[in-house]
């Protein structure tokens, strides 16, 4: 598994060109197995915090790099609702803060341009990699022609560095994908929502962190380690572990 790195720099112009190829993907992750790790929103139990936290950690992702061995990779997901603007169009989608290692769920022949790559989580790159659907939202029937513009998205301007497309990632096509360390440094660690008379403040850190295995590693073995990290690290039972098969 790979750290995600933590130093900030400037994004390059040359960026705007550097649209490489994805990793190469082999047998055996089409074959691997799945363990996903969900967070599970639950109600303030401190009367003292008007903020609800839940869920997954960076700390637990930091135990999971150290301490769980037999993960082929290790894909963390945090995620919002968000308009995302591009010149006088206007469209919404699920935006995704990520590392590189969500490419091991992206097939190679469905991605026009790259996804993100380590460095991008290291110099916290302002870039994006963005579904079909959302393409053709904002720039018509062509969505390949989103590559090398810059989209608005709470405020700041993101690089369109890929798009995934093709009927396999029907599930992705509303879909919006920024280096993890971007959208931690940008819009922070609180989600605010304004209900009837009230204000909620939610703070989930990862919303769901997915562990990809090889065939010769039992899965069940692994959940059990999940388990007992979980539940030293957490009061709360604020999680669900589950294997896919």
């Amino acid at each position: 598994m790979k750290k995600t790195p933590d130093s900030p720099v400037i994004l390059g112009i040359a960026l705007v060109f550097a649209i490489l190829a994805g990793p190469v993907r082999t047998q055996a992750e089409d074959e691997s197995k799945r363990i996903v790790i969900e967070s599970v929103e639950l109600k303030n139990n401190s009367a003292n915090s008007l903020v609800n936290r839940y869920g997954v950690t960076y700390n637990d992702l930091r135990d999971f790099e150290t301490l769980i061995h037999g993960v082929d990779a290790m894909i963390p997901v945090r995620r919002f609702q968000s308009s995302i603007r591009y010149a006088d169009r206007e469209t919404r989608a699920e935006i995704q803060g990520t590392t590189d290692q969500f490419s091991h769920l992206i097939p190679d022949e469905n991605l026009e341009g790259r996804f993100l790559k380590e460095s991008d989580l290291l110099h916290r790159q302002n870039i994006v990699v963005i579904g079909e659907r959302v393409a053709r939202d904002l720039f018509g029937n062509s969505p390949n022609h989103a590559l090398g513009r810059n989209l608005r998205i709470e405020g700041a301007y993101y690089l369109v560095i890929g798009v995934v497309e093709g009927r396999e990632m029907r599930q992705f096509e509303r879909t919006v994908w920024i280096p993890l360390t971007t959208m931690n440094s940008r819009m922070g660690d609180l989600f605010i929502r304004q209900t009837r008379g009230s204000i909620e403040v939610d703070a989930c850190q990862i919303h769901r962190v997915e562990f990809m295995l090889s065939k010769d590693h039992n899965p069940d073995t692994v959940a059990q380690r999940l388990r007992l990290l979980m539940q030293k690290n957490h009061e709360r039972k604020d999680y669900l572990i589950r294997i896919d098969e």
